[in-house]
């Protein structure tokens, strides 16, 4: 038979948990027409062949945590995301972390522009406002890969509320409840949340839940970035780990709402929250037990990428640099917030970025190093280096 390519002699890997076979794969009009035993079918043509003798045969894999989302729109995102086609991942999940491409309302992309600085170098043209019109501009684009897409809650509020930190109002509630009906009706596959990260970080469960039921009910399903990773935080007035209460909040949320929930990158952020891994894992398996159907996704690292926004409490976030130049903030920020924080961010953030390039030579250093060099204290260099960057500087 004439196939369009024909793998020869390879190592199949089918990705369902089968056992790998020696096989041989056949594709026709870009889909696989046959997995035959390795050397079955010596009379089989094909116009092209490749021969994989000592590689492994396994379908595209799927990034289930990607912010690649935010570089699809570019015209040369293919360039960009090559490194993700070398290695294997065809289709990306996008949109996650409570911040999305999609659905937004034009009105809102100075605020869109400035919450996403951790995830794209510029700003986006803004030619479309759902996930609809997004999709048919990709698609006319070209896409190099596969796109999964979840609307953020997070551009959702900043759409609706802008960055008022109250409760939305019925009608408010109502307007971000739409969106994701719209945005679930032109394809998107759920719901994602950042809770470390404003204007997550201000929404309430009753919020999230009142959202995440729209994606659950449209069969979609719900991530969240929790409200902590670490054992202690500023975010709960609780002596029990906050990672734990941070986790028992969202099966909370995915029970009221009744949708599948995934907790995006279970981490244990500091060494002393390394001792709750089982702890954790644990509260997993209890939610499942209660009828919450509940997965996690996480990396293999003890550091990650983020946004030096990401220790400022609500309060701050919404008009960041004022509060940075406003003395009587500044005293309530040292107080609050940075003063308790303090070891954590002198032994354990490094400063990746710094924004402007006279604080070049102090990329990479941990903060106690950066204080040192700067004759102050880690958590006033902190400050002063998210002031400098004007809240830009990105943190490991």
């Amino acid at each position: 038979m004439d196939y369009e390519l024909l793998i020869r002699n390879g190592v199949v890997v089918d990705g369902s948990g089968a056992p790998r076979i020696p096989a041989d794969v056949a594709v026709s009009e870009g889909e696989i027409a046959a997995i035959m035993p390795a050397g079955a079918a010596p009379g089989a043509t094909a116009r092209s062949e490749i021969d994989a003798r000592a590689m492994v045969v396994a379908p595209g894999f799927i990034d289930l945590h990607s912010h690649s989302d935010w570089v699809t729109p570019l015209a040369e995102h293919g360039q960009i995301l090559k490194p993700f086609l070398l290695q294997g991942v065809t289709t990306l999940v996008g949109g996650n972390c409570g911040f999305s491409t999609a659905p937004i309302r034009r009105s809102a992309s100075r605020l869109l522009d400035e919450s996403s600085q951790m995830l794209c170098a510029r700003a986006l043209d803004w030619r479309w406002e759902t996930v609809k019109d997004l999709r048919f501009q990709l698609e006319a684009a070209g896409l190099a890969l596969n796109v999964a897409h979840l609307a953020g809650h997070g551009s959702i509020r900043l759409s609706i509320m802008g960055s008022n930190p109250a409760d939305p109002s019925k009608e408010e509630l109502d307007a971000m409840r739409t969106m994701v009906e719209q945005a679930m009706a032109d394809g998107a596959v759920g719901l994602s949340t950042g809770l470390g990260y404003f204007p997550g970080m201000i929404a309430k469960p009753p919020e999230l839940a009142a959202l995440a039921e729209i994606a659950g009910a449209a069969g979609g399903i719900l991530t969240s970035h929790l409200r902590a990773y670490s054992a202690k935080s500023v975010v709960y007035n609780d002596l029990s780990p906050h990672n734990i209460l941070a986790i028992r909040e969202m099966v909370r949320v995915a029970h009221a709402a009744r949708v599948p929930l995934q907790v995006s990158h279970l981490i244990f952020v500091g060494k002393r929250t390394w001792a709750t891994v089982n702890d954790a894992l644990a509260e997993v398996e209890r939610a499942r037990d209660s009828g919450v159907e509940i997965g996690f996704d996480t990396f293999p690292y003890t550091g990650g990428n983020t946004t030096v926004r990401v220790l400022f409490p609500a309060w701050s976030q919404g008009h960041l640099m004022t509060h940075l130049n406003s003395a009587q903030s500044l005293d309530r920020l040292r107080r609050e917030t940075f003063g308790p924080l303090g070891r954590f961010i002198g032994k354990s953030a490094q400063l990746l970025w710094a924004v402007k390039a006279e604080f070049r030579n102090l990329e990479g250093k941990y903060f106690a190093e950066i204080a040192d060099l700067m004759k102050m204290d880690p958590a006033e260099a902190y400050l002063t280096l998210a002031r400098e960057s004007r809240g830009r500087a990105r943190v490991m």
